[in-house]
């Protein structure tokens, strides 16, 4: 897939912006195991719906399209009543820097990933 150019050329760190005790780190970096430990920490602080969320969106590919996490999330009987709902609580988890949301050129669909691989294996 293609990203849009704009978000290829500025890869943004990943901050935690309502539990500032998470570090920024750069997504092409190995975290340490404290940077870790914070994260599963902070995993633990949010709302179940969030974190299970999550947790399903972390067995999909790389980047995720919302109908198609919300069509699994449905089957799982966790679905939220619409797409929309879900994309907020995407939106939640992108604002405390768990989720980066990702434009296509060939799809309108919005899709999301991990902001950084070892965030997706700590979820």
């Amino acid at each position: 897939e293609k990203e849009d150019s704009n978000n290829n050329n500025r890869r943004q760190p990943l901050q935690l912006t309502r539990q500032p005790s998470l570090r920024s780190v750069d997504s092409s970096t190995m975290m340490t195991e404290d940077a870790i430990d914070e994260i599963i920490a902070n995993i633990h602080k949010l709302s179940p719906q969030l974190q299970s969320t999550l947790t399903i969106a972390s067995f999909l590919r790389p980047t995720f399209p919302v109908p198609a996490l919300h069509r699994i999330m449905d089957k799982q009987g966790c679905a939220l009543p619409s797409q929309e709902d879900l994309i907020d609580l995407l939106d939640q988890a992108m604002d405390l820097g768990f989720l980066e949301h990702v434009v296509t050129l060939s799809s309108n669909t919005p899709s999301y990933r991990f902001a950084h691989g070892q965030i997706k294996q700590a979820v």
